[in-house]
């Protein structure tokens, strides 16, 4: 059941409902608690303090409801506001990106201080009586103002202003195309940091160095049952954990057959497990029970999810309609970031074990050829027709390719930068652009043959590098 709770924590996150509720339940608490000061405190005691003036019933009435109006009003317009800036950067940025705009903890806490505050102000606005004289004591009810709540109140109101300012802050800053790249390509080298399945169970044995090739039993494919998917959608989150417990408890191998991230049509295997007698129905609710499915794809457990935000801001930047290759050039530069960040790591074996080296699971991980081809592939068609752009991603993979220590991991930039420099001469316009781009691959060649050349090359061409 953790990978419907993780599903679950990622919809409060998205939500505009969950903080601001809680704001108001706490609002509601601590009218409560100040309402009860006031009934059991003197009704006389402000007049000790010569900063703080006494409240007659009407005063106190006025501005708790001054306060409980305008706090309505505004928490209006900051609404309308925040779907203000969701539209513009939906339509400029993209649809994905609007997951980051409810996510933001600035527009959450913002709405909810303003809810809070008018709140607080209707449950005390209740309390203070007038007051009315009668020769019935039956009927007689003595005035009744709450000091401490309407002090707290005020507090309240001007807590709401400073959020207010912050706010007015805070909405131009969340759609500036920076603050957005960087937010996405920070949570990207974070994403990568979790990638599955390196925590699932044991790595295998320290003598197999071929486990990855022999593990799997060669009647598996004959012998295993696959666990049918009942429903339709994305793959939003899977519980790893979960998994091997539940392979280990039914004495199986299992073999995922998708990804977080992957769509899934109705009756597809989500996993292979084998042997199929150990498959009971039991064990087949327990095993799909790991998996929650949703209608559109999140960045939870899905590197390439963040990927494809970033690619579909390059799209949107280097279309005819906006041409912005600056802002391209952005989103290549973290794409870079969580290039180097990928390939740095070790990528963690397919085969996991429990702690007697029993195989329990395969899940093969995202491999660096798939990570790059998200990246090079899909901007390709849309770099390849920019100068700037064109060049700056040539410039990237220049600069990694000196710097990476495996020959693999230069091979493989490398085919993408021939890939590029053959795009690009079909896709640029002018001689000098396309001679350009090929002058940068060769010397890009150079160095993912010989990356030892960087200086030289950073001294005589100036265009590795920074600019000092």
């Amino acid at each position: 059941m953790k990978a419907k709770f993780i599903q679950y924590v990622y919809n409060i996150q998205s939500s505009y409902w969950f903080i601001p509720m809680l704001m108001a339940l706490a609002a509601i608490l601590l009218a409560i608690i100040t309402g009860t000061m006031d009934r059991y405190l003197d009704s006389d005691w402000p007049r000790h303090f010569e900063w703080l003036e006494a409240n007659r019933p009407e005063g106190a009435r006025s501005v708790l409801a001054t306060i409980a109006g305008s706090m309505i009003t505004v928490a209006g317009v900051t609404f309308s506001m925040t779907m203000v800036s969701v539209s513009f950067g939906s339509a400029q940025f993209g649809p994905r990106l609007v997951g980051n705009f409810m996510r933001d903890r600035g527009n959450q806490i913002t709405l909810g201080t303003f809810i809070a505050t008018f709140v607080y102000c209707l449950m005390i606005l209740r309390t203070v009586r007038s007051g009315v004289e009668s020769t019935a004591s039956a009927e007689a009810v003595s005035a009744f103002v709450p000091h401490i709540s309407v002090l707290c109140g005020l507090l309240l109101a001007l807590a709401s202003v400073a959020v207010l300012i912050y706010f007015i802050h805070h909405i131009p800053e969340t759609i500036h195309i920076g603050n957005i790249t960087a937010d996405v390509g920070k949570e990207l080298r974070t994403a990568i940091d979790k990638l599955f399945p390196a925590r699932v169970g044991e790595p295998p044995p320290e003598d197999d160095s071929d486990a990855d090739v022999v593990s799997l039993p060669d009647d598996f494919l004959e012998t295993a049952a696959g666990v049918r998917c009942r429903d339709e959608g994305y793959i939003q989150a899977l519980d790893m954990d979960g998994l091997l417990k539940a392979a280990i408890e039914f004495d199986l191998i299992v073999r995922l057959e998708y990804r977080p991230g992957d769509f899934v049509t109705k009756g597809k295997s989500l996993i292979l497990a084998g042997p199929a007698d150990n498959l009971t129905s039991e064990a087949e609710s327990e095993l799909y029970s790991l998996f929650a499915l949703g209608s559109e794809r999140t960045p939870t457990q899905n590197i390439l999810f963040l990927v494809d935000e970033l690619v579909e801001i390059i799209g949107r930047a280097l279309s005819p309609g906006i041409n912005d290759p600056f802002t391209a050039n952005t989103c290549i530069d973290w794409l870079e970031s969580a290039l180097r960040e990928f390939l740095s790591r070790q990528s963690p074996p397919a085969f996991r074990y429990d702690s007697d080296q029993r195989l329990r699971v395969v899940a093969y991980p995202v491999s660096p050829e798939r990570f790059a081809s998200a990246i090079f592939d899909q901007t390709r068609p849309y770099v390849a027709s920019d100068r700037n752009s064109a060049l700056h991603m040539m410039k990237m993979i220049a600069e990694m390719a000196s710097d990476l220590e495996d020959k693999a991991h230069r091979d493989l930039l490398l085919r993408h930068a021939r890939a590029l420099m053959e795009a690009g001469q079909v896709a640029l316009a002018l001689d000098i652009d396309r001679e350009q781009l090929e002058r940068r691959y060769l010397l890009t060649k150079r160095l993912a043959e010989n990356p030892s050349l960087a200086d030289r090359l950073r001294d005589d061409q100036g265009w590795l590098g920074g600019h000092a």
